[in-house]
């Protein structure tokens, strides 16, 4: 919470200032009413004020800092602003002379819902933006219950059900799904600790990502072990495909913390051509065995 806190320093101050500005404003300009009371207009009015709170509690704990997280928090803020006033109207009485309180509830939430409005269309092209980044780890189908924590990948089953999903609607005539074992990663763990390990898993996994065609998909399988399904027009472009990926995987030049030398991992796949949704899980079962005994040849 502390580095949140740092990060937003001076949208955290103007989220406490402003609704004490206007807890103060309104006991200035106004007396307590307490015979008067609506409690149906103030559970209303409240629980649109604590909606808005809870929503700029959670862009600043979720967003980086920036231009968007900014529009977006004033924006929400100078809105709870307003509904403050409108709250406390409940609770105070106004003199005539205080007219200039009912100017104050609606100027700052039009400007807010401006700026909101604003600030999600601006969110709405970075999200179309990270859409494209994250095209071989979705499937177009976003669900961040099944993201594994460590390399932002989608778990087994959920990328079992987007590749059932993939291979159904494609045209592609070859359809391929490829295993991905790290070799001698426990060895590296061992020697570089797991949280190293981790670090190059997630490195990896954006690496993959980005190293593959945009209708092809890459799931963190188990452990150190990949899933991949290509889609291809020829067996030629598929093999050129893995060829690459191992390529690339040889290149990937890792740092671990406090050392300028580069560790390059190796690794050893498993494919098989997929002919129909129902030998999906019996040719997952036979490519881990293949894995299985090139590690223990290799070892």
């Amino acid at each position: 919470m502390l580095s949140h806190f740092t990060r937003h320093q001076g949208l955290f101050l103007m989220s406490v200032i402003l609704p004490l500005l206007a807890f103060f404003m309104c006991v200035v300009a106004g007396n307590a009413e307490p015979s008067n009371i609506e409690w149906l207009d103030v559970l209303g009015e409240g629980s649109v004020s604590l909606v808005l709170l809870l929503w700029i509690l959670a862009l600043l704990i979720s967003r980086p800092a920036g231009k968007l997280t900014h529009l977006l928090v004033i924006g929400l803020n100078l809105i709870l602003f307003s509904s403050l006033l409108d709250l406390m109207d409940e609770f105070m009485d106004y003199s005539a002379s205080s007219n200039w309180i009912s100017m104050m509830e609606s100027i700052p939430a039009s400007i807010g819902m401006v700026m909101t409005t604003f600030a999600v269309w601006q969110w709405h092209k970075e999200q179309l933006a990270l859409n494209s980044q994250w095209k071989t780890r979705e499937g177009f189908v976003r669900n961040t219950k099944d993201l594994d924590p460590i390399t932002q990948l989608y778990s087994g089953e959920h990328w079992m059900e987007r590749m059932e999903r993939a291979i159904t609607h494609t045209s592609c005539k070859f359809k391929t799904l490829v295993l991905l074992d790290i070799n001698d990663f426990s060895q590296f763990n061992c020697h570089y600790g797991h949280v190293e390990g981790n670090r190059y898993l997630r490195g990896l996994a954006s690496m993959l990502s980005l190293s593959l065609p945009e209708n092809a998909l890459v799931c963190r399988f188990a452990g150190d072990r990949f899933a991949i399904l290509l889609l291809q027009d020829s067996e030629t472009a598929t093999t050129n495909c893995i060829s690459q990926l191992i390529i690339s995987i040889q290149h990937y030049a890792f740092y671990p913390q406090q050392s300028n030398s580069p560790i390059c991992l190796s690794a050893r796949y498993a494919s098989e051509h997929i002919g129909n949704l129902k030998q999906i899980q019996p040719l997952i079962h036979r490519l881990n065995r293949l894995l299985d005994d090139q590690h223990t040849h290799a070892a």
